[in-house]
């Protein structure tokens, strides 16, 4: 169930909405409650030992980021903006620096969601 839901989730987590979210967390509590009927949500990802989707779609999408960031000959890399040596008063240690986002959609875009969430 993991394997379908997380495909290309790097790609489209970002912009999902909190109902979406909700969503697909409802297809994992419907899926573990098949292997655990008695339990709570809660104690069946306990005695499971998985997070809960959301948590595992974003560090899954943190973590793809990471990869083309390291990697200067992913096809990628170029799309990420690192900062070159600018200071930010506001934030001392900024490693990246997104592109002006004119829109709630491109400020929910892969590359500036993720630049902007490691350098808080």
């Amino acid at each position: 169930m993991r394997s379908v839901l997380s495909y290309a989730a790097p790609a489209f987590y970002t912009m999902l909405t909190d109902h979406d979210k909700s969503r697909i967390e409802r297809i994992q509590r419907t899926c573990t409650r098949v292997i655990f009927p008695d339990l709570e949500y809660e104690q069946r990802i306990e005695k499971l030992d998985i997070p809960l989707i959301c948590d595992f779609l974003h560090d899954l999408g943190a973590r793809h980021f990471c990869r083309i960031a390291s990697d200067p000959s992913h096809p990628l890399f170029d799309r990420i903006c690192f900062n070159q040596g600018r200071m930010s008063l506001r934030r001392k240690a900024t490693i990246y620096r997104p592109k002006k986002a004119n829109t709630q959609k491109r400020a929910k875009s892969f590359f500036n969601f993720y630049m902007s969430h490691f350098n808080s």
